[in-house]
């Protein structure tokens, strides 16, 4: 069985897999990233555990923009990459719950690579107001 947290992520793995990541999520609006049942409040995007992304099979998380690529699945690799994202500016997050599933976690924007976040969602405070209360 490959212990898929033991493989250590080099640096230009990890610059490869975040050009895939933001390929993918220009594809779509947003997805989840859940955090543990018990926690109640999301933690650092780089403490998730892809197992709790597994366990949500209606929620849109971020296994399913690449159900055959392993990094998307198993492991923590993708953290890194979305982690790496954010700080670039690249996508937006903001801390959420889930009323379907009473999770907490992330939802990840992308915004539109034509237009600014802004145009898209409206100011930020009311953009994040409304995500706030969007059903997952």
């Amino acid at each position: 069985m490959t212990k898929w947290l033991e493989i250590p992520m080099l640096e230009s793995d990890l610059k490869q897999l975040t050009k895939v990541v933001e390929e993918h999520l220009w594809r779509t609006n947003f997805v989840w990233l859940f955090a543990d049942p018990g926690q109640l409040t999301a933690p650092p995007i780089l403490e998730l555990d892809m197992q709790d992304q597994e366990r949500q099979q209606e929620a849109f998380t971020v296994c399913k923009l690449d159900k055959r690529d392993a990094r998307f699945l198993v492991g923590t690799w993708i953290f890194g990459a979305i982690h790496t994202l954010v700080a670039e500016g690249k996508v937006v997050i903001q801390k959420v719950g889930n009323r379907n599933t009473q999770r907490t976690g992330y939802m990840v924007i992308s915004p539109d690579a034509e237009r600014t976040f802004e145009a898209q969602y409206g100011p930020m405070a009311m953009a994040a107001n409304r995500l706030k209360s969007t059903r997952g």
